[in-house]
C-alpha cells in the first residue's frame, strides 16, 4: 500500500495537461509527458561504483573509514559519502584515495562502463598542440601536403638516428 508521502510524489510526476496546453504549445506538452527525469538528488551510477569500489579495497586491506578519513584528512562521514556514491570524488581526492589504499586510480574505476561515444585523446606535446594549430591555417592542399611529408621525413629521420636509450 502506498503512502501519502508517495502519493503526493508521484503526483508530482503527472503533468497537468490542460493547464500545460494552456501555457506551452502542444509539442512541448506532449514531449514533456515522455520525459522521465532523473533526481538531480540521487548519486550518479559512476560514482556508486567509484564508491563501492573505494569500500571493497579498503575492506581487503582490513582499513577502517577512520583510518582513510585520517589517511585522507576527512571525517569518516565524508569516506561514508563517498563509498555510497552520495558525494562525489574529485580528481586530487581521487589520487590522494588511490594513494591511501595503495591501488591504481584504475583499479577504483573497475566496472566502470565506459562504453560512451568519445573519441581518445592522444597524448602529444604541447609544442605538437602548436605545430597542429598552425597546420590547420594552411589553405593551400598542396602546401599542407608538402609539410606532413616534411614532417613525417623528419620523424623517420630521427628514429633512424636516434638510439633506444636517448629522447
Amino acid at each position: 500500500m502506498e503512502s501519502d508521502g508517495a502519493r503526493r510524489a508521484l503526483s508530482l510526476l503527472v503533468v497537468d495537461t490542460e493547464a500545460s496546453r494552456r501555457h506551452f504549445p502542444a509539442p512541448i506538452c506532449d514531449y514533456a509527458q515522455e520525459i522521465v527525469m532523473p533526481n538531480p538528488k540521487s548519486p550518479n551510477e559512476i560514482d556508486v561504483t567509484v564508491g563501492r569500489n573505494v569500500r571493497r579495497i579498503r575492506n581487503l586491506l582490513g582499513m577502517s573509514q577512520e583510518t582513510l578519513a585520517e589517511k585522507l584528512g576527512l571525517t569518516f562521514q565524508q569516506v561514508q559519502k563517498y563509498e555510497k556514491g552520495t558525494n562525489r570524488i574529485s580528481a586530487s581526492k581521487l589520487v590522494a584515495v588511490s594513494q591511501a589504499l595503495d591501488c591504481s586510480i584504475s583499479q577504483l574505476f573497475a566496472d566502470v562502463d565506459a562504453s560512451t561515444n568519445t573519441v581518445p585523446v592522444p597524448i602529444v606535446s604541447v609544442a605538437a598542440l602548436k605545430l597542429a594549430g598552425q597546420f590547420d591555417k594552411i589553405s593551400s592542399p598542396s602546401q599542407r601536403d608538402a609539410v606532413a611529408k616534411l614532417v613525417a621525413s623528419l620523424a623517420r629521420q630521427d628514429v633512424t638516428h636516434s638510439s633506444p636509450g636517448e629522447e
